[in-house]
């Protein structure tokens, strides 16, 4: 329907062009645009469908029930492969660091963890750039960060 609409409506602007067809044109026009308005895909209607079981309830109680299987956690996994920074006292730039700048100026969730390390040193926020931009993902950040503070923290 929507295509003969369409069709209608281009005709009916051909023979706008004219003088003699204008009367016509018009009248294709309101009847195209009509169809192209109205005119449309058939809407499919999904059923649910539900399953009953016969199993008898005195037969239920002998089911085993479900349970789901526990998975490591992917963050944990993702931290250890990160091996430690082994000095920090001479400062390696490994990172991008004009990249990790312009993710500090406009990501204020990194701004705050970028805050949160510095206090212990600029060796340290290097560190979290480093391993961030490593990751590049953050729902890892809450987790390196805590990892660092705990490293920084940790008596020498």
């Amino acid at each position: 329907m929507r295509v003969i609409g369409v069709l209608l409506i281009l005709f009916g602007v051909v023979l706008c062009l004219t003088i003699v067809g204008i009367g016509f044109g018009i009248i294709l026009i309101l009847v195209g645009g009509v169809l192209v308005a109205v005119g449309g895909r058939k809407k499919v209607v999904i059923h649910n469908v539900v399953t009953v079981s016969n199993i008898l309830p005195e037969a239920r109680a002998y089911q085993p029930e479900y349970q789901p299987q526990r998975r490591e956690p992917v963050v944990e996994t993702a931290l250890a492969q990160i091996p430690p920074t082994p000095s920090l006292a001479a400062p390696t730039e490994t990172y991008d660091k004009k990249k990790w700048q312009t993710l500090v100026r406009y990501d204020d969730d990194l701004r705050l963890a970028a805050a949160k390390v510095k206090v212990f040193g600029v060796a340290w926020e290097d560190e979290l750039a480093e391993d961030y931009l490593k990751i590049n993902d953050k729902t890892y950040l809450p987790k390196i960060v805590e990892r660092i503070l705990a490293d920084a923290t940790k008596p020498s």
